[in-house]
């Protein structure tokens, strides 16, 4: 499958990294836009992603955050859920393959093992999966706000996610990786926040 990582020039090493965690998959680098807020910077690198996928008429894009990391055995379980989310394309418009600060999950489905929740409320933008019926849909709620984040940088494209039907799955398929968040500006135990809000669907 092809995927695009958001990466910046100056983490080559978050670009490698993410090679060897994904050797399954066709890897396309998307260089991410540099803004002085990074919240905006990334908003802009997810919408020049999606454009770059419609440009070249793929028919879905699994878009990566380079400090995405992957659960053991994912790739059979992406099977799982890719099976679920072609079957019921009227549940929902964007797949995040996991979150933190979930509200009021809604179950919607079930499949092998795996629970489908529209929560009305759930953040986090490092495994997006997108097919091409929601591309203008996207490009067109992205292009308007996008710009507030400049000022309010809490409103970034996770946040702006919640707009639509974005589905997450029990268990996760992917956390991000614990370290230095470049849109935080800090450290953070990334892994750590994403284990709390899986345990908490359970």
């Amino acid at each position: 499958m092809e995927a695009f990582v958001i990466n910046l020039d100056s983490r080559p090493d978050r670009w490698l990294m993410m090679k060897k965690r994904f050797p399954n998959f066709k890897l396309t680098r998307i260089p991410a836009v540099v803004k002085s807020v990074p919240a905006y910077g990334n908003f802009l690198s997810m919408i020049k992603a999606i454009k770059l996928a419609k440009k070249r008429g793929l028919d879905e894009i699994l878009i990566l955050e380079d400090d995405c990391l992957p659960v053991k055995g994912f790739l059979n379980r992406w099977a799982s859920i890719k099976e679920w989310l072609d079957l019921n394309p009227d549940k929902w418009d964007v797949y995040s393959g996991g979150a933190h600060k979930i509200i009021l999950p809604s179950l919607i489905g079930e499949h092998k093992s795996i629970k489908f929740y529209d929560p009305v409320w759930s953040v986090a933008a490092h495994w997006i999966y997108v097919e091409k019926r929601s591309y203008n849909k996207l490009l067109a709620h992205y292009s308007r706000y996008c710009s507030g984040t400049q000022v309010v940088p809490m409103l970034g494209v996770d946040v702006h996610n919640n707009f639509f039907k974005t589905v997450i799955s029990y268990p996760f398929i992917a956390y991000q990786d614990s370290g230095f968040s470049d849109i935080k500006k800090q450290k953070r135990d990334t892994r750590k926040i994403f284990r709390n809000a899986e345990r908490g669907l359970k």
